[in-house]
């Protein structure tokens, strides 16, 4: 009888201890009212270059230079790297050879200046690529496992990445995890889904899955959950520190805007094999700045735009402080499909972003950089 009840008391801990954990690892979510008021963010535009011989462009930013990394159509088996300085004067180029080989690239390579070096992650290939800051090869770390959207941070030490994957219902899962490097621990932080990508007659479903977006500040990582309007807060451990939603109206998607909207972002091929869901995304792309950070509201997926378009303005506590204007940019309205591009940047009151000038032909891409005071 002894035993049995020790046996009870050890059990009854033990849920004891598992319930707490729970209780301590779920984090209230705050919910925010939609702000109408808007704040005067100041843009001056200070300059633009015509970029256009690039496709699939990403921008980066390191200490002095601007650096634009995507593939080259003037040589289409080739990926290159051009870097400006701030102003942007163009400074130098490096071409890539697509292969296997010591500082070659495959096909889904990005780029990320870090401290000194160079890293260049080849999902295509396992491996993440060491270059200095000459573009010379240095070595490479092999991956056993493939990864998107990935974020290093500062010091390389951790980067933050999405692993794609099914449940036992072929539902879509997107893992987002932090990962130690070089070593390559992984510590999953959140999963978006499950969600599924088509639909009983086999359509594919442009928007059912939440499209997300996350960037790193202050040692934190920002997610944004955009199908929800869920915005949440993780510190480097993994650990959720802050989670908040904004209340907003879904916006039903028109009939007769579909056809239109999946022409801008599907392969003609898909078109017809592809539909959308029945609701607006409402949030789009989090753009840190000085202060705060933006969040690009959508009204449809139009991938077109011109001027100043509206954004919620948050500050880096979570805090709805308005609304604001921003510059478009290429891609703001695209579905991202689990991927993002990076085609704007901040650094001391200057944003780089890339635009489509609308006045030319949709494949005319501009570099620009705009001033803003916050």
């Amino acid at each position: 009888m002894r035993k049995i009840t020790i046996l009870m008391i050890l059990i009854w801990l033990i849920l004891l201890i598992h319930c707490s954990h729970k209780e301590q690892s779920y984090l209230e979510e705050t919910i925010l009212k939609e702000k109408t008021s808007f704040i005067d963010l100041q843009w001056c535009k200070e300059k633009g270059i015509d970029v256009s011989d690039y496709s699939q462009a990403n921008l980066y930013l390191d200490d002095d230079s601007v650096n634009l990394y995507g593939y080259s159509l003037k040589q289409n088996t080739q990926k290159i790297v051009k870097t400006y300085d701030r102003d942007l004067n163009l400074k130098s180029e490096k071409e890539f050879n697509i292969g296997q080989g010591p500082g070659d690239l495959g096909p889904g390579a990005h780029l990320y200046p870090i401290a000194n070096h160079i890293y260049v992650a080849d999902n295509t290939q396992g491996r993440i690529n060491i270059f200095d800051k000459k573009m010379n090869f240095i070595k490479f770390v092999k991956t056993p496992f493939s990864y998107k959207n990935t974020i290093f941070t500062p010091d390389g030490k951790y980067f933050i990445a999405t692993q794609f994957m099914f449940d036992e219902a072929r539902r879509i899962l997107n893992h987002i995890s932090i990962f130690s490097f070089p070593e390559l621990e992984k510590n999953r932080i959140h999963t978006m889904g499950p969600c599924r990508m088509r639909d009983e007659k086999d359509m594919v479903l442009r928007g059912e899955c939440p499209e997300f977006y996350y960037f790193l500040k202050n040692e934190k990582i920002y997610l944004i959950n955009m199908k929800t309007y869920q915005i949440m807060t993780f510190d480097l451990s993994g650990k959720i520190l802050k989670r908040v939603r904004v209340q907003v109206e879904k916006i039903p998607v028109p009939t007769e805007k579909r056809k239109v909207w999946l022409k801008g972002q599907t392969h003609p091929r898909l078109i017809d094999r592809s539909k959308f869901a029945d609701f607006v995304q409402p949030a789009s792309w989090m753009i840190p700045l000085g202060k705060g950070f933006v969040v690009i509201r959508r009204t449809g997926y139009g991938t077109s735009c011109e001027g100043l378009v509206d954004g919620d303005y948050f500050n880096y506590d979570l805090q709805l402080l308005g609304k604001v204007k921003f510059p478009c940019f290429h891609f703001i309205y695209t579905l991202l499909d689990g991927y993002f591009h990076r085609v704007f940047a901040y650094d001391n009151g200057y944003v780089y972003l890339l635009t489509q000038d609308l006045q030319e032909t949709d494949e005319d891409i501009n570099l620009e950089k705009w001033r803003v005071i916050e």
